[in-house]
């Protein structure tokens, strides 16, 4: 996963929509879905929360960062 990839989780489970994660990344709104549609399939994941589950199992996502919130 590349670095801007590996930002994706994170700021999703931050509760970011597509729009405010293109302005954050600076790229186009169907950027950032064009990827997380690749990431979701190359990870076999079907939906975000399933997405976020990754994300938290392989450590992208501090479970203390979700806990804060």
């Amino acid at each position: 996963m590349s670095t801007p990839d590996s930002h994706r989780p994170e700021l999703i489970a931050e509760g970011q929509n597509t729009k405010q994660i293109g302005d954050i990344l600076q790229v186009s709104p169907k950027t950032v879905e064009y990827h997380r549609m690749k990431l979701m399939v190359s990870l076999n994941v079907h939906d975000i929360p399933g997405l976020v589950r990754f994300a938290l199992r392989v450590g992208l996502i501090p479970e203390e960062k979700l806990a804060a919130d």
